[in-house]
Order: structure tokens, then sequence, then C-alpha cells
């Protein structure tokens, strides 16, 4: 039973909800942090996850708290299901998961060679993105599972890159038979509870994950974004911002910058 000073509130709870509940701060306080992330990470969840949470917090903090109640519903529930039943809740926002983060690695490799290297050789890592978007949905709450199975699936499903050329279409396919072999392969119930972890570590963990996934939008908007000048042409936003950078207009402004500081620096502000 969780410790009666770590016990967590439905109305705390409910408060983070309502004022950070877009960005998971109250599946943070609730100790949810891969469920916290996927919400950070999809504003909400498009939205609706955040929306849907309103009726589920309650739920969630019995489970935080192991309230004596709720364990013996559980642990009946774990007696007559050899594995957790079907969610379609969860398979959804598996696919939605895996589709995402499976986009996100192919639209964040520059289409340009970039310091001498041809980067197209990351396509390969798009089917393992899906496969993780995927595990970590199923690795949610009270349910968990390898990623093995849903990883070679994963690859093996890659191949329909080669027969359907839309990528919507052999995107979606990967990803749906991605969680097609967790649910078949690996979800089982989580009987041990997780090994506690320091709201420091759980911190540094959530803000390492949040840097690559910025990461990714980054070099998409840097190396293949792309926006229209005054003539209708359109220019990579990289180049865009070197020209601005090493622009006149910059140089002076920067220099001009520099000499305010200098001049407050010797006498006062």
């Amino acid at each position: 039973m969780a410790a009666l000073n770590n016990r967590k509130s439905v109305v705390k709870a409910y408060a983070y909800w309502l004022f950070g509940g877009i960005f998971g701060v109250h599946l943070f306080y609730l100790e949810r942090d891969a469920h916290a992330f996927l919400t950070w990470s999809t504003i909400g969840g498009y939205g609706l996850g955040w929306l849907a949470d309103v009726t589920k917090i309650p739920r969630y903090v019995r489970d935080c708290n192991e309230d004596p109640k709720y364990m013996a519903e559980l642990t009946e529930k774990i007696r007559h299901n050899k594995k957790p039943p079907y969610s379609t809740s969860r398979f959804i926002s598996a696919l939605m998961v895996g589709y995402l983060w499976g986009q996100l690695v192919m639209i964040a490799i520059p289409e340009e060679i970039v310091a001498g290297i041809d980067w197209n050789f990351i396509h390969w890592f798009i089917p393992l993105a899906v496969a993780l978007g995927v595990w970590v949905v199923g690795n949610i709450g009270r349910e968990q599972g390898g990623p093995w199975p849903t990883i070679i699936v994963s690859y093996l499903s890659y191949s329909f890159r080669w027969y359907f050329y839309d990528i919507n279409t052999w995107l979606t396919l990967v990803t749906f038979f991605a969680a097609l072999a967790f649910n078949q392969f690996s979800k089982e119930w989580r009987r041990k509870p997780k090994t506690p972890k320091s709201t420091t570590k759980r911190i540094v963990t959530l803000t390492l994950c949040g840097i690559l996934y910025m990461a990714l939008w980054f070099s998409y908007f840097y190396f293949n974004g792309k926006i229209t000048d005054t003539n209708g042409d359109e220019i990579p936003v990289h180049e865009a911002l070197h020209h601005f950078f090493t622009s006149p207009w910059w140089t002076d402004l920067k220099q001009s910058l520099f000499d305010v500081y200098q001049y407050g620096q010797h006498h006062g502000w």
C-alpha cells in the first residue's frame, strides 16, 4: 500500500488537470510518467485525452494509492482474465502514438546531404520508432509487455513500403500490425509494482525524453522546412536563417546591442 505521507488527493489531481492537464501535469503527479510524456508530446492527446481524463482521475488516484477496494477488484479481474482484455481506447492510442513517432522520425531526416553525409539510412529507424510508440502505450498503468515481438513485426511490416508508395498507407499498415503484435504476443498484467523513483530522477528522465522529441521537430523545421519570400519562391529555413544572421541589418543590430551593453557596464544602468 502507498505510504500515508505520499497518498494522492483527488482534489489536487483535478486542480492539476484543470491548470496543466493538457501538458500531463496531473499524470506526473499521479506517477504515470510515460502517460504524462505522451500527453505532453501530443498536447493533451490532441485534446481528447485531456477531456477523457476528467472521468478517469478518481480511478487513477485509487490505483496510485493502492486503495484496498481497488486492489481487490484488480486481483479479481486478473484471476478471471489470463491477460488484460482488449481495450479499444488503448489500441487506438497505440496506433496514434506509433504513427506519430514513425512519421516524426521520417520527416526529421534531412532531405539534402548535411555535413557530407546522406542521412537517408535513418529511414531504417522508422519501424523502431513505431514499435516503441506502441510499446510505451502498452506499458501504461497495470499492463505491460516486452518490446521485441512488436519490433520484429514492425520491421517485417516495413516491407509494405515497397508495395504501397503512398506514405500514409504503408505507415498505417506498419503501425497497425505492430499494435496487433503487441496485443497478441506481448500484453500481460503488471503483477509487480514499479520500482519507486525519486522525483529528481523522474524529472531528469522526462526532460531527456522531451529534448530528444523536440530535437526531431527542430531537425524537421530546420533542415526540411521552407518559407516563401516576397517573390513567391520557397527558401529552406536553414538557408533563410543563414542569410539573416549574415545580413548587414543583423550585424548592425548586434553591434548596437553590444555598444549599449558596454556603455551600461562602464556608466551604470
